[in-house]
């Protein structure tokens, strides 16, 4: 009670200084008939989507018996002509309201549009759809500036109560509203906005928490001043996905204003993160890491060493809290990471080593002032294409389309040579497979599956790598064949588990690892622009934190849509 108390007085004073700022002129409270159609018509839309009753990229059709609701009513509000219907999507019909409505702002509209910015943010965090009206939502309400608009989406960021819909029963926003209505305050750089976003940050909801740590990192594009709030959330915070957030959002800070930060802003802002490590998740260490290779520091490498010893081999609470159910990536990582600041050279599995050399050396160590990664200096004998293979629970995602019974480039020249026979794409990709799988890590766990037109997997659970496995697999491959279409999305989708990802729910799925490998671009799907797979992929997996690596096996488009999948979600990309 006294944390959502902190948080009412704090939106109550910013909405008191709100109050100074001069009334719009052209405001009508009343409002005029074609501005309520306007507040009305986006409501209705907003509803009848969120109630899978029209799809946005449906056609508005000319029988007024089969319009929705909202169609009848931009109609007598002269929104919309008669040439419309049969013309336009709804989702077009959509943005002529809003264009509307961003001319003509009140109150009314101003809420309506709120509703749309909020869609789907109770549901999955990677519906493309939803994205991208909820960024539609956004673009609008931020290019309005009239002050009744943003003192409301003040206040619901607040959570204060509303009025209910017979103007009586009070309300409070709902947390997707509060979420929306705080993330364009992160956009808006105003002293007033401020004091609402860290009121956010002593919500309940870890969702409020993390939209205005978010809020935080946008803002501190222009000031610095952010980060002494995130190094106090910093100490505090231990919901996983919320504490990642904190730890993206310092180094984010840190990197935009490095010359205009002292060394002893620097170093208490990775100290103070540097104690959380292995209190919050394998996900938030991950991101702590990251933090560590842009601004090293001596003091991170025993802490660093103790990351290199598995969990078999732990023998103090301390290691095994910071390991348990942690992904290798974490500790492949931490290697990364120890290599790059010390320069020495043992290897990952020499943790007594690496504990002598820091009590020998310790003092003539000096840390660079960037960590450069280096993937293949991991410890693992498995590999799929020169890729180590690194992680707890992986997925190969495996191209079935049909020109994947294409000869490969490789091989064409052997058979040139040795007049030998000439190997597909799809039979090197089983060979790498097997030899990725029978050299793998007996803890570690693998699922295949192959997309063609549609994605499937080939088990139903995760299998432990053995000779009985192998030999069910050695079978399995030998009776799939190649079929038509390339749905990259479906096998994404599938293997990340996007379905089920949620905002600031912590995630479910267990995979850390994911190896793609195609020979094209994708063609059929419910997403088929590579750019709008990255989105959608980039949204969730800032949070799911899974490494995702890609292999280009074809001649033609498609290695540059794959090398930027892998490369903005820690994987590494080949072409072969």
């Amino acid at each position: 009670m006294r944390i959502r108390a902190s948080v009412t007085a704090a939106v109550s004073l910013a909405m008191l200084a709100a109050s100074g700022v001069a009334q719009d002129p052209s405001n009508d409270p009343n409002g005029d008939a074609k501005q309520s159609a306007s507040a009305r018509t986006i409501e209705q839309w907003v509803f009848d989507y969120e109630h899978d009753r029209l799809a946005p990229s449906g056609l508005l059709r000319k029988e007024p018996g089969l319009w929705p609701r909202y169609c009848a009513t931009a109609r007598a509000g002269n929104l919309l002509t008669g040439r419309d219907p049969g013309n336009l999507t709804h989702l077009e019909a959509l943005q002529k309201i809003l264009l509307f409505a961003e001319q003509h702002p009140d109150g009314s509209i101003g809420e309506a549009i709120l509703g749309l910015a909020s869609v789907g943010i109770d549901k999955s965090l990677a519906d493309n759809t939803a994205i991208e009206l909820r960024d539609l939502g956004h673009v609008t309400l931020l290019n309005i500036d009239q002050r009744g608009i943003w003192f409301a989406i003040l206040r619901t960021a607040g959570g204060l109560l509303l009025k209910g819909e017979d103007g009586v029963v009070p309300t409070a926003p709902t947390t997707a509203r509060r979420v929306a209505a705080l993330r364009l305050l992160g956009f808006k750089d105003e002293p007033v906005f401020r004091i609402a976003i860290e009121a956010g940050l002593l919500d309940l909801d870890p969702r409020v928490r993390l939209v205005a740590v978010e809020g935080l990192q946008s803002q501190g594009r222009h000031r610095k001043d952010s980060l002494p709030l995130l190094v106090r959330c910093c100490g505090t915070e231990r919901h996983p996905v919320v504490a990642a957030a904190i730890l993206r959002a310092m180094q984010a800070v840190l990197e935009i204003h490095r010359e205009y930060l002292s060394r002893e802003e620097v170093d208490t802002a990775v100290g103070v993160a540097l104690q959380q490590l292995g209190k919050s998740g394998w996900r938030a260490d991950m991101d702590l890491l990251s933090l560590l290779e842009a601004f090293p520091q001596k003091a991170a490498i025993p802490s660093l060493i103790d990351l290199l010893r598995s969990r078999s081999s732990a023998d103090d609470s301390l290691v095994t809290a910071i390991n348990k159910d942690a992904s290798p990536l974490l500790r492949d990582r931490a290697f990364n990471c120890l290599r790059g600041m010390t320069g020495a050279i043992y290897t990952i599995d020499q943790h007594k080593q690496w504990r002598e050399f820091w009590l020998q050396e310790q003092g003539r160590i000096v840390v660079p002032d960037r960590v450069q990664l280096n993937h293949d200096l991991g410890g693992t004998r498995s590999a799929f294409f020169g890729i180590p293979v690194i992680g707890r629970q992986i997925v190969f995602v495996i191209d079935l389309s049909g020109s994947m019974d294409s000869p490969h480039g490789a091989s064409l020249t052997a058979q040139s040579q040795n007049q030998g026979q000439v190997s597909t794409r799809l039979s090197i990709a089983k060979d790498q497979l097997l030899l990725a799988v029978q050299s793998m890590d007996n803890a570690s766990r693998y699922q295949l599956l192959t997309f063609d037109s549609e994605a499937h997997f080939c088990s139903k659970q995760p299998v432990a790598p053995s000779s009985a496995s192998l030999r069910s697999l050695t079978e399995l491959l030998a009776r799939l064949k190649s079929g038509s279409g390339t749905n990259i999305y479906d096998g994404l989708s599938q293997a990340l588990a996007l379905p089920e990802a949620r905002y600031g729910a912590t995630p479910a799925a267990l995979v850390d690892e994911v190896f793609l490998l195609s020979d094209g671009e994708p063609n059929c799907g419910a997403l088929q622009n590579p750019d709008e797979i990255l989105r959608v992929v980039r949204t969730a997996n800032a949070y799911l934190k899974v490494r995702i690596n890609t292999v280009f096996i074809g001649t033609d488009r498609g290695s540059k849509f794959l090398q930027q999948l892998a490369s903005e979600n820690g994987g590494v990309f080949v072409q072969r």
